[in-house]
């Protein structure tokens, strides 16, 4: 992951804003009757279009809920977000969307074309977090203070959260997570690079350069931190049971 990189994506973001990740349950929440949300992201094709040098299309996040008609009587409800999941100005009409899209899609990828640009977007995986923040001042007893937040929920896809706004005596951070498909070569040979789920720490006033970041195998159910002044730790839904960590329990 390069500083360059990371550039690239804060560079192409035409998306802007902060909180929500829309008022749907995660996957994990809902059963089996319950409308399956779905996020579509072309996060990568936007990173690696900056790694290559090449023009950089536009960042495109779709949501899409099945069984609730919106307004253009489509058999599914639309949304285009940003990373932190807040509902942005969309770049084309619902019906354009669908008539690319054509019926509701369960594929890993779908294709938009919009202002004559091809975008790919992935299909990702949302994922819940708690994180844990140490406080500048200390406890009474001298012991170290936190702000710890659970219940966090971003995606795999360049989903974004922000923790620690507003909380005296907390720094806030924002936290990022990518799943990783290096592509081949510029000769066509396969990258040596593995797939990679990754988790990123920013500073809030350094979204395009990483403070840490952890990463592991994609196929792994949760992904974690431990910077000794934040922690977190986000598990795939539906893959892994809720985290039993609460502000009761947790100790630094």
């Amino acid at each position: 992951m390069t500083k360059r990189g990371d550039r690239a994506l804060r560079r192409a973001s035409t998306l802007s804003g902060l909180t929500l990740l829309l008022a749907v349950s995660p996957l994990a929440a809902q059963n089996a009757s319950a409308p399956v949300t779905l996020i579509y992201s072309n996060e990568e094709q936007v990173y690696f279009a900056g790694e290559a040098r090449v023009p950089v299309p536009m960042r495109v996040n779709l949501v899409i809920v099945p069984t609730r008609p919106d307004i253009d009587k489509l058999p599914y409800t639309l949304a285009f977000v940003d990373a932190f999941g807040t509902e942005v100005f969309r770049p084309m009409p619902f019906a354009d969307v669908a008539k690319q899209i054509g019926a509701l899609p369960i594929a890993d990828r779908i294709g938009l074309t919009i202002d004559g640009q091809k975008l790919e977007l992935r299909r990702a995986r949302p994922a819940t977090c708690w994180v844990a923040i140490r406080k500048d001042k200390p406890k009474a007893d001298g012991s170290p203070d936190w702000h710890f937040q659970q219940g966090v929920t971003l995606h795999d896809q360049g989903g974004r959260a922000m923790i620690g706004t507003g909380v005296a005596d907390t720094q806030p951070v924002m936290i990022r997570m990518r799943n990783v498909i290096w592509p081949p070569k510029a000769d066509g040979t396969p990258s040596s690079n593995k797939p990679s789920i990754v988790l990123y720490v920013h500073k809030p006033d350094q979204y395009d350069r990483s403070e840490a970041y952890a990463w592991g195998d994609p196929g792994a159910a949760r992904i974690d931190i431990n910077l000794r002044w934040m922690q977190a730790s986000c598990g795939i839904d539906g893959m892994e049971q809720p985290s039993a960590v609460t502000p009761a329990n947790f100790r630094g």
